[in-house]
């Protein structure tokens, strides 16, 4: 048998991927239900999508068999139906001698039938399951394991495409997926008024539940700062030329205006004005503020807006110190990653007024292997402290190079 795209439709098809629902995990010993987008989800038994071995994309779905268990065999299968199934095609690999078993369910998971074991190789390649259902079938997949194997295991899948007849529970399916709006925005949305599946035309009207945030054209207007981000339901009806009709319904949140932060003062590290080699010394910045550092240099290509201060190693310990002698209400500064290794940067605040030293931790970052140019906030408001106040950003943890680049160090005075 073979599928004529004049009487069958793709119904389904997904990557695995995280912009499709599926969330990567490094373990397999358990049970995963609901992955991916609503309501088109999957269960996991024994594995995971996956960022190791992937056949394409970032991710595939990978199943494992463990030797010390050997009664918990991997599967993948749909949480949702396919009507009028035709075929089933994907790529897969397998070790150690595992295959696949592909079958389908027309009474919600209670017996399975159609079975068919396709033998896989160690490199992966496409396969196709072809069955003729009528009605609505659940499809899974299962690891087949070999006789006498005694190695753990991995079955992956990836690439996956569901062909059914062209019928309106399939059409539904493609639809639903497609015109979904982004979840999160700050700006302007595309809502879609019109779809196609081959030559199958829908025109799709919205409405929003609150037009003062999302208009049904899409248009956004944001909640003013400090107030809550707004969530909104948008319904959209789609329909075709003749009797098909549709109607869905997506939760969108609008986030809010950011308060706009203003300084009386902000410290720019221009780098021309620090060694490129880790020393002592002092910057003397806006104002004549004095900035007092150890075991620092320039950015090192490193930087936060063309500039910054690099600091490095706890054991010296690397930091930047000022002393404020008008007082500090509020204070900030930005902060990333600089050199590639994959270790934790781990930095504090401490703040020294009247002989009393607070000490606020920067969360970890930067522990990830490679550049990252992800840049984050530290900010503090309300101190409240009058007359002499002192800051040291400095590198705390264990011993070696942890260097993380600063800038835009910013504060408010204060005086009661």
């Amino acid at each position: 048998m073979t599928v004529d795209e004049e009487d069958f439709m793709v119904a389904y098809e997904t990557g695995f991927e995280d912009g499709d629902g599926f969330t990567a995990r490094t373990g397999y010993m358990n049970n995963h239900t609901g992955e991916g987008l609503e309501p088109y989800t999957w269960e996991f038994y024994f594995g995971t999508a996956s960022t190791t071995g992937q056949i394409s994309g970032d991710q595939s779905a990978q199943m494992r068999w463990y030797a010390s268990q050997p009664e918990n065999v991997g599967y993948l299968m749909s949480e949702f139906t396919f009507t009028d199934l035709r075929a089933v095609q994907f790529s897969a690999y397998a070790t150690n001698g595992v295959d696949v078993q592909v079958s389908y369910s027309l009474d919600d998971g209670a017996t399975w039938t159609g079975e068919e074991v396709i033998s896989l190789t160690s490199n992966a390649a496409p396969y196709e399951y072809l069955v003729y259902v009528d009605g609505a079938a659940l499809i899974r997949f299962d690891m087949v394991i070999p006789d006498g194997l005694d190695t753990n295991s991995r079955l992956v899948i990836d690439d996956l495409v569901v062909v059914t007849t062209v019928n309106d529970d399939s059409a539904e399916m493609r639809i639903v997926p497609a015109i979904r709006p982004v979840e999160e925005t700050e700006d302007d949305i595309l809502l879609l008024t019109s779809y196609s599946i081959d030559d199958w035309l829908f025109d799709i009207s919205w409405e929003s539940s609150d037009e003062t945030v999302i208009e049904s054209d899409g248009t956004v207007h944001r909640p003013e700062a400090g107030e809550p981000d707004a969530t909104v339901t948008l319904t959209a009806t789609v329909t075709d030329a003749n009797d098909f009709e549709l109607v869905v319904s997506y939760s969108v949140t609008v986030l809010a205006e950011e308060e706009e932060i203003v300084f009386d003062s902000v410290q720019y590290f221009d780098s021309a004005g620090i060694s490129s080699s880790y020393g002592d010394g002092t910057y003397v910045g806006v104002d004549g503020q004095e900035f007092h550092y150890v075991h620092a240099r320039d950015d090192g290509g490193y930087d936060i807006d063309g500039g910054g201060i690099m600091l490095r190693r706890a054991d010296e310990p690397s930091s930047i110190e000022t002393t404020f002698t008008n007082g500090l209400d509020e204070f900030y500064f930005e902060y990333r990653k600089a050199f590639t290794g994959a270790v934790a940067r781990t930095y504090e605040v401490h703040i020294t007024h009247d002989g009393t030293t607070d000490v606020y931790e920067i969360p970890e970052f930067g522990a990830e292997s490679g550049a990252d140019d992800t840049v984050h906030t530290f900010h503090l408001t309300g101190l409240e402290l009058e007359g002499n106040v002192t800051v040291k950003i400095v590198a705390v943890g264990p011993d070696g190079n942890q260097q993380a680049t600063f800038n835009n160090i910013s504060w408010n005075e204060y005086s009661n």
